[in-house]
């Protein structure tokens, strides 16, 4: 049984259903340092559970996040968890927690950091079992290769099967790995589509029972240890009467005819795979938005290729899934995707599609860095405005054309990426590496920041300098006539004509002006008429460093550079 939502609970309610749950045969409870009323109730339910269980019961918790108001953010450095194990084993009373589960990934700690810190209370008894929760399977690999791992905590569900396609299930299965499914219902909101489901419903008319014992008896029968969250004491019946009932071969067919996510991970794959050379292969070409997936897309229509895209089509990826399933069965052509496809579930999603059909599939990985997929971004921004719009204005337009966007498209990318691998199913996985757009050519400026102003360093470069002076500022809320009296006193600093581009709306994190962001050098090269191999950009910082790396400009540092006479600094 999951612990969390008892929590808000009225508490005689919540301390019945705990009761109900242990007399209906509970005896794993879950639950997590961050679980509480309030943010500040650190270790609350589990020195509440610690009041009403006995040592009869398991206790799985969880540690690595911090809450605060309005979100809850992970902390995997080892001090941290070493802290919270010591927390959770004060509340609960006891001298050793049964498994303790790295709550999520943080991404600011390497993950080997946190497994060593997992390995570490293990070895020190104060966990009989350590494992995960939230995880790829490439993440699971990394922390293997540091820990035992002796369960994964995914949402699974029915209605939730990301946990099955992204392949995390089968790969515990396979390797003895306990699947504690959470949500098993599919949340609060999902809950009651099963009391609607006309098979679930057929089925608990037929064993008399609730159709949530059914969906709990069909995760059972799957090989997953599911973890519903009972709020009141007549839910938890469906417990006890879910680890009464064995399918029978009828009814586990019927599930998996309702649920595909069944007799996926119950048939092998080698069963459900066509032929590496079968006709009519589909190329599934991914990468982060920006990448150059269009242009490679494009190539492949020209052999003959029918292209799916959800940006073409509109909508969102199932319907063009249900599009592509239309397609395949009318034709036996080849087709490529080229959508970003970040995750293995949704790979996963096109593979036993392509497959239902007989047909082999193929991946073509575009694998361009951030920094040179924000410069092509920014560019196509410019190609559709001739200018660099701000946030708002780019988020409206963005409606009609997903192809321009902010950061946060990439940014949403990156944290979600798991690479591909032939594992998932395909043929093959090529990887391509990144192919930089025809450099611009113009004339040979000079990029400075705004904060370098009044540096006799600064000076001392530009007086050796021929050609334009562009200077990127952040300015916000400065109307136009500031930027210019700023733009006039720094032509009479230097002597010389100076352009300025400048960031004047409000602070965002969805500006594409924001350093190290390339919008602001972009807009120089193509307002201006740079080119930014003969350009050179001067600033100081790593910030600056990866600007001008990312825009592809020789850099030079004012704290390396002393002040000097000579005739050019063209090649600082």
């Amino acid at each position: 049984m999951g612990a969390m939502r008892l929590s808000s609970a009225p508490r005689v309610r919540a301390e019945a259903t705990v009761r109900a749950a242990v007399a209906a045969g509970v005896n794993v409870v879950d639950t997590a340092d961050v679980y509480g009323v309030h943010d500040h109730d650190r270790h609350g339910n589990e020195r509440w559970l610690a009041s009403l269980l006995g040592p009869d019961i398991r206790i799985v918790t969880k540690g690595g996040l911090v809450r605060g108001p309005g979100r809850w953010r992970p902390d995997g450095r080892a001090k941290a968890l070493y802290a919270a194990c010591e927390g959770s084993l004060a509340a609960l009373g006891r001298e050793a927690v049964d498994l303790y589960l790295l709550h999520a990934p943080d991404p600011r700690t390497p993950l080997k950091t946190s497994a060593r810190a997992l390995g570490r209370l293990l070895a020190d008894g104060r966990a009989r079992a350590v494992g995960l929760s939230n995880v790829g399977v490439d993440q699971l690999r990394e922390v293997e290769s540091e820990v035992p791992v002796a369960a994964v905590q995914v949402a699974l569900s029915p209605y939730d099967g990301a946990a099955i396609r992204s392949g995390i299930v089968e790969h515990c299965l396979r390797r003895g790995i306990r699947i504690f499914a959470h949500s098993p219902f599919g949340g609060p909101q999902r809950a009651a589509r099963l009391l609607r489901d006309p098979v679930l419903k057929r089925m608990a008319r037929d064993r008399e029972v609730e159709p949530h014992a059914i969906a709990l008896a069909w995760l059972r029968d799957l090989g997953v240890v599911p973890l519903p969250g009972p709020t009141r004491p007549e839910h938890t019946s469906a417990i006890g009467l879910a680890m009464e009932i064995e399918l029978t071969p009828d009814e586990r067919r019927a599930l998996d005819e309702r649920f595909p996510l069944g007799a996926w991970l119950r048939a092998p794959r080698a069963r459900r795979r066509p032929r590496d050379d079968a006709p009519g292969e589909v190329v599934l070409l991914m990468g982060i938005p920006a990448a150059g997936k269009t242009t490679a897309a494009a190539a492949l229509v020209d052999k003959g290729y029918v292209r799916f895209n959800r940006d073409e089509i509109g909508g969102t990826l199932a319907k063009l899934h249900r599009s592509l399933d239309t397609h395949l069965e009318a034709t036996r052509g080849p087709v490529v995707l080229d959508n970003t496809y970040p995750t293995r579930a949704l790979r996963h999603e096109v593979i036993e599609r392509a497959w239902a059909h007989g047909r082999p599939v193929r991946c073509v990985w575009l694998d361009t860095p951030l920094e040179a997929a924000q410069v092509n971004a920014v560019h196509r921004i410019w190609d559709h405005f001739g200018r660099l719009p701000g946030p708002q204005e780019l988020k409206a337009v963005a409606k009609e054309h997903p192809n321009l966007f902010g950061p946060e498209a990439q940014s949403r990318f990156g944290q979600r990426f798991e690479p591909p691998h032939p594992e998932e199913g395909f043929v093959a996985v090529e990887r391509r590496p990144f192919v930089p757009r025809p450099g611009l050519r113009g004339e040979a400026g000079t990029f400075v920041g705004d904060s370098l102003r009044g540096s006799d360093r600064v000076e001392s470069i530009l007086r050796r300098r021929p050609g334009p002076v562009v200077v990127l500022a952040w300015w916000p809320g400065l109307d136009d006539d500031a930027v210019d009296r700023r733009r006039s006193q720094l032509e009479a600093e230097w002597s010389r004509p100076v352009t300025v581009l400048a960031c004047t709306h409000p602070p965002t994190a969805q500006c594409w002006c924001l350093l190290p962001r390339p919008g602001l050098a972009v807009s120089a090269v193509r307002s201006v008429g740079l080119e930014p191999a003969r350009s050179l950009w001067i600033g100081r910082g790593a910030v600056h460093r990866r600007s001008a790396q990312a825009a592809g400009v020789p850099y030079v540092d004012v704290e390396d550079h002393p002040v000097r006479s000579g005739r050019d600094v063209n090649n600082p």
